[in-house]
């Protein structure tokens, strides 16, 4: 696994299924408005911090029907560079064109307007792989879901679900049945009793239109109803497990991000929590990443 740190987002990338494993961001008032003066460029670009063998290729994307889509969005940055290094494939997921151009884009609407309302939120946007994963160029994997978990501090935690396939439908479910659903605790610091109950989130509207449908049942999702797919199979668990020993420790990660973005006062980067990998993350790298939280929690204060 491969944790990246950045002007805005924090992600991780892993070299099994060569995307995105979580993005992590803080928006705020201000962010967002500055994120809305913004020209997007499509810039996407391999990612050159890691190995070639690790990561997507633009080629393995071309003419394979699907999008790459942003963990954390394009639209969410504020500054030049924001905006460029949001199109790292490091950031990526092979998304279905409809729910991309669609469904998720109005979740992201409704994250940045629900930041607006708030004054800031954490957020957190990864894949779900259930079952067989299917591959763009026999290497980059496909994900069967995608979530979106927001914590607003004033009022609670959720998250949204959607299948990585064309449609409407979404669910809206606490940070624990998403923690049981996907092997992954987006928010470790929280609070069991935030976690267990799922503050309301705004309906998506793509474009500013109304869906034609709501939210569903998980089941309707490819979500069996006692939550299978606990994240990815042993076989990602294992080569990331290698893979994490070969790189340099995320304790030094940690303190490198948290030193260049002191020296960096035009950003303020927030990696709102790391995930936690009930069989697919390192406990070490939970450990460190939830340092993260607080020494940028500390530096905001």
């Amino acid at each position: 696994m491969h944790a990246l740190c950045f002007r805005f987002y924090s992600t991780a990338e892993s070299g099994v299924t060569r995307t995105a494993l979580w993005s992590a961001e803080k928006l705020t008032r201000d962010s967002v408005a500055g994120a809305q003066g913004e020209t997007r460029v499509n810039a996407f670009h391999v990612e050159s911090a890691i190995d070639a063998e690790d990561r997507a290729d633009i080629a393995d994307y071309r003419g394979s029907g699907y999008d790459r889509g942003h963990m954390a969005p394009s639209g969410d940055m504020p500054s030049d560079d924001a905006q460029y290094e949001s199109f790292s494939l490091g950031n990526m997921v092979p998304q279905a064109p409809d729910n991309n151009r669609h469904l998720w884009q109005g979740i992201e609407i409704a994250t940045r307007a629900m930041a607006k309302s708030e004054g800031e939120i954490y957020v957190v946007t990864g894949p779900l792989f259930i079952g067989p994963r299917a591959l763009l160029n026999a290497r980059v994997s496909v994900p069967t879901q995608i979530w979106k978990a927001i914590y607003a501090p004033q009022r609670g935690a959720a998250a949204y679900v959607t299948a990585n396939r064309p449609g409407a439908g979404y669910a809206v479910i606490s940070i624990a049945e998403l923690a049981q659903i996907t092997g992954i605790d987006p928010f470790p610091a929280l609070p069991a009793s935030v976690k267990q109950s799922a503050m309301s989130l705004p309906p998506p509207r793509p474009s500013g239109r109304k869906l034609k449908s709501g939210q569903v049942p998980l089941t309707d999702l490819g979500i069996g109803a006692q939550g299978t797919g606990a994240g990815l199979s042993a076989e990602v668990t294992a080569a990331d497990t290698t893979e994490a020993g070969d790189r340099s420790s995320p304790e030094t990660t940690t303190r490198s991000h948290t030193e260049r973005h002191r020296a960096q006062e035009q950003q303020e980067h927030t990696a709102a929590s790391a995930p936690q990998g009930v069989g697919y993350i390192l406990d070490t790298v939970l450990r460190a990443l939830n340092m993260i939280l607080r020494l940028v929690s500390s530096v905001s204060h």
